[in-house]
């Protein structure tokens, strides 16, 4: 279970780092675009495929932050603990907050490996139901799930932009980016 947990992780980071990549071949004109197939539900707008990144990368700092409060036992990085997050949980359209999210991102990708490196599985009831500021009525495990299927999610959108916009190639084969370090 551990290792499976550590290798998601991987994916994440690896896949992260690739995305980054691509959008760093692309003007800031293209990737603070508003575009029709990048709604966001909780603000009821077209989005950017910035908004779409930065809300990835928020979104998990938030999740991070409530597996901590869930009394989950292993090793926390105390400045993700204490960031602050915005509401609704995406950055200003500007090309300053995708350097902003990179760091962050890279941050919490190498924070969430070491939390998987580290866990103590018995440390958490599967059926306890947390009262997190967030997402109320989640159990650790869902936090945990969370982590990963989100970012694919969103992740799947921008690459979709990206092709269209003819960058890239698909980064979602996990035999590819889940190897091991």
């Amino acid at each position: 279970m551990k290792q499976l947990q550590i290798q998601r992780a991987i994916f994440n980071k690896n896949t992260n780092n690739l995305m980054i990549s691509y959008l760093k071949e692309i003007s800031t004109e293209e990737l603070t675009k508003k575009r029709k197939g990048c709604m966001f539900w909780f603000i009821k707008e077209e989005g950017s495929i910035l908004n779409i990144f930065t809300h990835i990368v928020l979104c998990e700092c938030l999740l991070y932050q409530n597996i901590y409060k869930t009394g989950v036992v292993s090793k926390y990085d105390k400045e993700l603990l204490d960031y602050k997050l915005p509401s609704p949980l995406t950055m200003p359209n500007v090309k300053d907050s995708f350097e902003k999210a990179v760091v962050l991102i890279n941050k919490l990708d190498q924070a969430i490996i070491t939390f998987y490196e580290n866990i103590d599985f018995k440390s958490y009831d599967i059926n306890n139901f947390t009262k997190a500021e967030v997402f109320t009525n989640n159990t650790p495990a869902t936090f945990m799930e969370q982590l990963f299927i989100h970012a694919i999610h969103h992740r799947g959108q921008i690459s979709q932009t990206l092709a269209e916009l003819g960058v890239g190639e698909d980064f979602s084969e996990f035999q590819k980016f889940g190897v091991f370090e």
